[in-house]
């Protein structure tokens, strides 16, 4: 098995972060959705469930001090103090 550069680690972590954006929207939606389609009595679980995973995508993917964004900067560091280049 190869071992992948730390660079090549960071980007991947990087594209991670925007697949779980993408996830937690597609979550928030449908939830707003069913939302809208169900029953009376369970709107405000699905409006909680939507608010909630929207606003975690929101922060995940804007925040710069998320744990996603302070790991890829640790692992470029780190790349660039050992000279990884691949």
């Amino acid at each position: 098995m190869r071992i992948s550069s730390l660079l090549s680690i960071a980007q991947l972590v990087r594209h991670v972060r925007l697949g779980l954006f993408i996830v937690m929207l597609a979550i928030s939606g449908s939830q707003i959705v069913t939302l809208m389609r169900g029953p009376a009595n369970e709107a405000p679980g699905h409006f909680i469930v939507a608010a909630v995973t929207l606003g975690v995508g929101v922060r995940l993917f804007l925040a710069k001090t998320s744990s996603f964004n302070r790991a890829a900067a640790e692992i470029e560091r780190q790349a660039a103090r050992n000279g990884d280049t691949q």
